[in-house]
């Protein structure tokens, strides 16, 4: 018989794990976003990928950095980049 792995996860959108409910390590899924959890040794949960997991969303909403390109497709006419300072 197969055995079956579940990670602590989530169904709840934006839903990020606390670093008190992991142990370093553990791995943690949002089931909704698609995306993956684990805490490192200095108590810091941090994304490990999983669908969208740098999107320009995230990048607008909560600061996060992408490590490579952002491209926006489709109607050039349609998308707009504004610079603010």
């Amino acid at each position: 018989m197969a055995t079956v792995i579940k990670p602590k996860r989530s169904e709840v959108a934006s839903s990020i794990p606390a670093a008190n409910s992991l142990a370093i390590g553990e791995i943690a899924m949002n089931v909704t976003d698609g995306k993956f959890y684990t805490k490192t040794s200095g108590n810091v949960v941090k994304e490990m990928g999983g669908a969208g997991s740098i999107t320009l969303q995230n990048v607008v909403s909560n600061g996060a950095v992408a490590g490579s390109d952002i491209t926006l497709d489709g109607d050039a006419l349609a998308y707009s980049i504004v610079f603010g300072g």
